[in-house]
């Protein structure tokens, strides 16, 4: 099943209503940062031929954009499964716009650093709330997966 958890995220790809595991987040997340990684340091190689560099870094692009929706449709998911609401996933996001916001206008570059270090703080909370265990039972976002899953397991 852990198996199937990256292509169920590609076939959910505006799909942020119910619930998601930690390991569907946990997966879905490191392979595309694993691809993200290898693609970078791939291009970056000494010697590779300038076009096949740029045709890398490219696909890497593309794959980053394409991968965007569905990162954040297993984390709203994810948060579900924990019982939170998935509009807490604007706190990182509007901090982080803010940090680069405040350092580019800014001439002391204090409150972007301010606001960079909140980012920081607010990703190492996601992550701690990420790893959190599922809410028990049935909540608004619909069945927990892990009993769903025993449930299918039990009627076969």
């Amino acid at each position: 099943m852990e198996n199937d958890y990256y292509i169920k995220c590609w076939k959910h790809y505006f799909d942020f209503k119910g619930r998601a595991r930690r390991s569907e987040l946990l997966i879905f997340i490191a392979i595309n940062r694993t691809i993200h990684t290898l693609g970078y340091r791939i291009s970056e190689v000494e010697g590779l031929n300038e076009y096949l560099s740029m045709a890398i870094l490219g696909f890497v692009v593309l794959f980053g954009l394409c991968s965007f929706i569905p990162e954040i449709a297993v984390c709203v998911r994810r948060l579900h499964d924990i019982g939170q609401s998935g509009w807490w996933l604007f706190i990182p996001a509007i901090l982080g716009v803010t940090s680069v916001f405040f350092s580019i206008v800014s001439k002391t570059n204090v409150l972007g650093t301010i606001c960079f270090m909140a980012y920081f703080v607010s990703l190492i909370c996601f992550l701690v709330l990420f790893l959190k265990d599922s809410k028990p039972g049935e909540n608004k976002w619909g069945l927990n997966p892990k009993e769903e899953n025993n449930l299918s397991q039990n009627t076969n």
